[in-house]
């Protein structure tokens, strides 16, 4: 079974107007998802965040708040053992997309995501801006 051991601190959404909100998140050792009404990014091309954990961080992009099953990309960081990571169709769906990534996470120090998305690309960036290396690339085409 997989445990979703992330702490999430300071989720930063931008828009084209550059408003910013921090939010931080602490979330359970349990595979549940925290959701959150107050921070809409269907305007947003890109979310920045910082996750503390040993492994198994996994962040949801969803077209329809609340269902993961559908519409849905689930980001899974530093899973199977903080060993590789991977672009998920829906919430524990079909991976399509993943690489290997062995000590991404650390359960000692807050390490930093970018994650973009465009009409039918998400990457996930490790580091403190976007052009920093790509973890992992998922494209519709």
């Amino acid at each position: 079974m997989v445990t979703k051991t992330a702490l999430t601190e300071s989720l930063k959404f931008t828009s084209t107007y550059c408003v910013e909100n921090f939010i931080t998140v602490l979330t359970p050792a349990v595979y549940d998802y925290q959701y959150l009404p107050e921070v809409a990014v269907s305007k947003k091309s890109h979310v920045t965040f910082r996750v503390r954990a040993g492994a198994d961080a996994h962040v949801a992009l969803s077209m329809m708040y609340g269902d993961t099953d559908r519409k849905t990309y689930e980001l899974v960081l530093g899973g199977w053992n903080n060993s590789r990571s991977a672009v998920r169709y829906g919430g524990r769906g079909p991976v399509v997309a993943q690489v290997d990534t062995p000590n991404l996470l650390s359960a000692y120090d807050f390490r930093s995501f970018w994650i973009t998305w465009d009409s039918d690309v998400i990457q996930v960036t490790s580091g403190l801006s976007s052009s920093a290396s790509s973890l992992c690339i998922h494209s519709e085409q």
